[in-house]
């Protein structure tokens, strides 16, 4: 799964939380949690305040070619 959302300046951005990576110290907390629970506090440590249409999508809701990415757009 991966979080997605507008950024003020009008960019989207693609989150792809790693549970092993800077959660180390938080391993506990966060092996105890539930995949939608472990989604949720990503997007509420990463995604920054006034960004807009966040949402938490499969994989493959994200288009794999990234040739125009600076193009992309969330339609909700």
């Amino acid at each position: 799964m991966k979080i997605i959302y507008t950024r003020p300046d009008g960019g989207v951005s693609v989150v792809i939380p790693a549970k092993q990576s800077d959660v180390a110290k938080r391993a506990l907390e966060v092996a105890a949690m539930t995949e939608a629970q472990f989604m949720e506090w990503v997007k509420a440590k990463d995604v920054p305040v006034g960004s807009t249409n966040v949402q938490i999508v499969q994989d493959t809701d994200v288009p794999s070619d990234r040739s125009a990415r600076n193009r992309w757009e969330i339609t909700v």
